[in-house]
């Protein structure tokens, strides 16, 4: 039985689609292109126009080695591109990669100096306790006891310029 027409279709609809979406333009466009004054947009592998294609028409075009060479060096050149864009990517993973490496590691050393400094305040806050406590028992036992030079008639010790 052959297929339904509705079915035939939507087959060839979805084609033109699907040549649309893959599609270039040609300098030289097919027979019916030029008749109709259309861009003739082919999917270089199926050899067909998307104007053929959805009219389910047989394409008479014909792709001349300049045209093939064209598409090839289109191709060869956006191949390179994507390869250098792919290379600048993993240049800027690897930078980046190190970058998050010297974080930690600067981070870890951070926390070493802040520990380290927190010890030493430590130990000169129990330093300066250590000395006040001392200076404190120094001055209590050493009490020296200084003549009353304020009261009238005390004898002044006898001073010498001459010495």
């Amino acid at each position: 039985m052959p297929p339904k027409p509705r079915v035939l279709e939507t087959r060839v609809e979805d084609l033109s689609k699907a040549i649309s979406r893959r599609c270039r333009d040609m300098p030289t466009p097919c027979g019916r292109c030029k008749q109709l004054g259309l861009r003739c947009q082919v999917e270089v592998s199926s050899g067909r126009c998307t104007t053929c294609a959805s009219q389910h028409k047989t394409c008479d075009l014909r792709v001349t080695y300049q045209e093939f060479q064209k598409l090839a060096s289109v191709r060869e050149k956006l191949e390179r591109e994507m390869e250098e864009a792919e290379q600048e990517l993993s240049d800027a993973e690897d930078r980046a990669q190190k970058a998050r490496a010297k974080v930690r590691r600067l981070r870890k050393t951070l926390r070493r100096a802040e520990q380290k400094e927190a010890k030493k305040l430590e130990w000169e806050i129990v330093s300066l306790e250590e000395v006040e406590k001392l200076t404190a028992e120094a001055v209590g036992s050493a009490t020296l006891e200084l003549p009353d030079l304020s009261t009238p008639g005390h004898p002044l010790p006898e001073f010498s310029w001459d010495a």
